[in-house]
């Protein structure tokens, strides 16, 4: 119920939005993680937004897998536990890579 309450009540979908330019323009490494039969998300739609949008975004798609599915299937949370790691790593390595730049200038 709190949940329900935080999403419908408290949470502005319209101001909480990220576009692609958004996080490209920033060189914000990202993974957008969709279901492939999503009853709420227009799948296809999403994925052609963010197709070919940066080096920066990489979009992956659970065939078959409903709203939420990678919730509670073993094998999906694993392979987006694995793909948010690589965001993590991808963007420590920019940091870095970042920081060295202005330090030897």
């Amino acid at each position: 119920m709190h949940t329900n309450y935080a999403m419908l009540r408290q949470f502005s979908w319209a101001t909480n939005s990220l576009w692609p330019e958004d996080l490209t323009k920033n060189s914000i490494h990202s993974q957008i993680i969709l279901s492939g039969c999503d009853e709420i998300v227009p799948v296809k739609d999403v994925a052609a937004l963010f197709e070919n949008s940066s080096s920066f975004l990489d979009t992956h798609t659970f065939e078959g897998a409903s709203h939420g599915d990678l919730f509670m299937d073993d094998d999906m949370r694993a392979q987006t536990l694995d793909k948010i790691l690589d965001v993590m790593k991808a963007a420590r390595e920019t940091r870095q890579c970042q920081t060295l730049a202005l330090s030897s200038r």
